[in-house]
């Protein structure tokens, strides 16, 4: 585990993650992180507006947005998924940020994944945005993740949330939301997006937080498991700097990165 302590938020590591195998590189956010509305052209023309037609859970019109790029068969995403969901008490319904999930599934390492995403589309086709997060909630919760959650755990899922299985089963069976998800995916790599989870929080005034990536190059695309204290700073950052200054730029003796899953091909065609 690398040390960076002239990196100024402390990180609360889940060591857990390094268990759950897969492939893994580094990366942290420093004291320099900026909400700044310096958006380089090329991110700002590519990044979709979030809209109605997002996966959104709190109040669109809130001032900050955390977009999600996840992947779940993830075993990195499993993990920062509680940490995100422990912002819904404090963060999300008070509506200081409205959470949006974007599907990137990793086809290369986690080709379950795609199915998977397919049937959160379908529940929430059939039950909104609610069964829609309530789906993924449960879908993270039960998968062992890489690639090894039972197909029939699916329809089992949906049933379990109320929702009527045969139409469950027909609209995933019809394969009416393939071309969705890979157009979410072919989104994400056109994003410049090479691992999961990562995410784009978006301010007042459509300004993008901006952090040091894996390459300590200053990016809008934010890539780790971080935890949920560290996802509150970031926000905090965007919707009231002035206050946020202090704790962001503090620092402990030693902390530590969060890890994330690589694609491989991410900077290449996305698989069919």
């Amino acid at each position: 585990m690398e040390s960076k302590s002239s990196w100024g938020i402390p990180v609360v590591i889940l060591v857990v993650i390094l268990a759950l195998g897969g492939a893994y590189y580094y990366g942290g956010v420093g004291n320099n992180a900026s909400s700044t509305p310096a958006v380089t052209s090329d991110f700002a023309s590519k990044f979709r507006a979030v809209d109605s037609s997002d996966k959104i859970l709190g109040d669109i019109n809130a001032p900050a947005k955390l977009v999600i790029y996840s992947d779940l068969e993830c075993p990195a995403c499993k993990i920062f998924h509680e940490e995100v969901k422990k912002l819904e008490l404090d963060y999300v319904k008070d509506g200081k940020v409205a959470l949006v999930f974007r599907p990137l599934p990793l086809l290369s390492l986690h080709p379950k994944s795609q199915k998977e995403t397919e049937a959160a589309e379908c529940a929430g086709e059939l039950g909104g945005n609610e069964k829609f997060w309530a789906f993924v909630d449960k879908i993270f919760e039960i998968t062992p993740s890489n690639n090894g959650l039972d197909e029939a755990k699916l329809s089992e899922t949906a049933v379990g949330l109320g929702l009527d299985e045969k139409s469950f089963n027909d609209c995933l069976s019809s394969g009416k939301y393939t071309d969705v998800v890979k157009k979410s995916i072919d989104e994400g790599f056109n994003l410049g997006i090479q691992g999961t989870p990562s995410f784009v929080i978006v301010g007042p005034n459509n300004n993008f937080l901006k952090a040091p990536d894996q390459q300590g190059n200053i990016s809008e695309i934010i890539t780790g498991a971080y935890p949920a204290d560290q996802l509150k700073q970031m926000i905090d950052s965007v919707t009231n700097p002035a206050t946020t200054t202090e704790a962001t730029t503090s620092s402990t003796e030693e902390t530590t990165e969060p890890v994330v899953e690589v694609n491989a091909e991410a900077t290449a065609t996305p698989a069919r």
